[in-house]
This record gives structure tokens, sequence and C-alpha cells, in this order.
């Protein structure tokens, strides 16, 4: 069997076992199993996870967006294990029910920081005024223990 054969048949796989949630899975042959690789997080999901933060925050009147160093630094090496899009989603969501009112009273201008302390993921934000309504700009992104900063933080 040639590589491009093997890649042929494993891509699907691969797919479906991501979109499935699945760490692990039974190779087509049944003799083994084999793991799925931790994937680089991509601009399509990033730009759906954009889309769904502002349809949570759009009850606050705040529009969310990512700068690009969080672009760049959401797959940097030095986060160790990659940050996932599920634990994202489940910090904005977290992030919505628990701090939502209050990030909305901090008007423009402000700075602070969305915490999650089970994953351990902190993303430094700024809000910013537009014209008619706040932004909050996601400035960067970083798996880190102990992040210390001067400035509010939200935990999750």
């Amino acid at each position: 069997m040639k590589c491009k054969d093997i890649i042929k048949d494993w891509v699907p796989i691969y797919s479906t076992m991501k979109a499935y949630g699945m760490k692990r899975a039974k190779h087509p042959d049944g003799s083994r199993y084999f793991k799925l690789k931790e994937q680089d997080v991509t601009d399509q999901e990033l730009q759906q996870l954009e889309t769904y933060a502002d349809r949570l925050f759009a009850s606050l009147g705040i529009d969310v967006a990512f700068s690009k160093h969080f672009r760049d630094r959401l797959n940097d090496p030095r986060n160790n294990k990659p940050i996932t899009m599920a634990e994202l989603t489940r910090l904005f969501r977290q992030v919505y029910k628990q701090h939502g009112k209050p990030i909305a009273q901090l008007g423009p201008d402000a700075e602070a920081v969305m915490k999650d302390m089970k994953t351990d993921v902190n993303v430094p934000f700024t809000l910013q005024w537009d014209g008619k309504e706040l932004d909050l700009v996601a400035k960067t992104i970083m798996r880190k223990q102990n992040f210390a900063t001067s400035n509010p933080e939200f935990v999750v």
C-alpha cells in the first residue's frame, strides 16, 4: 500500500473523529487503535467562535473580536498542550453566564482578563467604544497556571 492510499483512506476517518469529539478509534482493519492528533484551530473555526461569542454578548451591547496576536498565539507551541475549540467555547460561555453584566459595566478603554481555572487558559482583553457598541477585543491567549496581572480578573 502506498502512502497516498493510506492518507486518502484515513483523512475522512480523522475528520469524522474530530466532528464527534473522539480521541481514539479502531483502525479500519480492526487490528489496533489510533489516536487523533490534536489539530491547530483554523481561521474558519475561530470565525465560528467569534460569531458564537457575538451572539452571546449581543444582549449586553458587546461585539467580540480577536487581534492578530491572539490568532498567532492560539496555536503557539509555548502553550504546551494545544488550546482547543471546546476550551474556548466553554470559556466564553461561562464568562458570559457568570460575568457578562460586570464586563459590560466596565465601560470603554477598560482592560481585564478572562481566566479559566479548570484549563489554565487566560485571555487578556480590552473594551473599546466604536461609536455604537463596545468591542471586546481579545488581545492574546495563553495556557499558564499562575498568570499574574494588575487588571481585573473574571475567573470561571
